[in-house]
């Protein structure tokens, strides 16, 4: 399954390996762009969904999905926090920064 971000482009599967990193444009018949949509069309049998583990957790859990390529996953370090870089930051946003930089 393809996912679709809020842009309208696609998503490109990323999968990293003993330094190697590969992306992926997929091909498939389904574009989504909801990640719990994912999880169910894959309980489905739809196709293969790339998604966060939370997302699918609870239909691994139960065995209705399984994961694959695994070893290609890396574990991810948690949240990311995305701004633009060369706009003025406001002193609230600037503060929030610093907090999360500073329990990171």
């Amino acid at each position: 399954m393809r996912q679709r971000l809020p842009s309208g482009k696609r998503y490109h599967w990323e999968f990293f390996k003993d330094g190697q990193s590969i992306s992926v444009d997929v091909p498939g018949v389904i574009s989504l762009d909801n990640n719990n949509l994912m999880v169910s069309a894959a309980t489905q049998g739809m196709g293969i969904a790339f998604v966060p583990e939370n997302y699918a957790k609870e239909q691994i859990n139960s065995g209705n999905l399984i994961t694959i390529l695994e070893d290609w996953c890396p574990d991810e370090a948690g949240f990311h926090l995305y701004f633009p870089r060369y706009r003025h930051m406001s002193k609230s946003l600037s503060a929030f920064v610093d907090v999360v930089k500073e329990h990171n």
